[in-house]
């Protein structure tokens, strides 16, 4: 039985680009240039060159100043042509540099 609803959800854009940095796995540390950025009702939505498995956690940085740090684990990353997709859900109390 599926649970997905097939309402569209709500997009927030965020100026500007982040960063994705990978608290685990393999790639400890590899940082992932994002862009496209949205909140949404499930988490944060973005476009990168490069994949991020999922299951990775990750700190993401912010460049517009009105956004804090969030920590969160990578929940899709679809390659789309030359890029990939990726969705985040991001941790309840997680705001960093408050």
């Amino acid at each position: 039985m599926s649970h997905r609803s097939d309402a569209p959800h709500r997009r927030l854009p965020v100026y500007g680009s982040a960063t994705a940095f990978e608290l685990s796995g393999q790639h400890f540390g590899q940082m992932h240039n994002l862009r496209q950025l949205a909140f949404t009702s499930a988490g944060l939505e973005a476009d990168s060159d490069d994949g991020i498995p999922c299951g990775i956690a990750v700190t993401v940085g912010f460049q517009a100043e009105e956004h804090s740090a969030r920590r969160g684990r990578v929940t899709a990353c679809e390659q789309r042509e030359e890029i990939y997709h990726i969705a985040v859900a991001i941790e309840p109390g997680t705001l960093l540099g408050c």
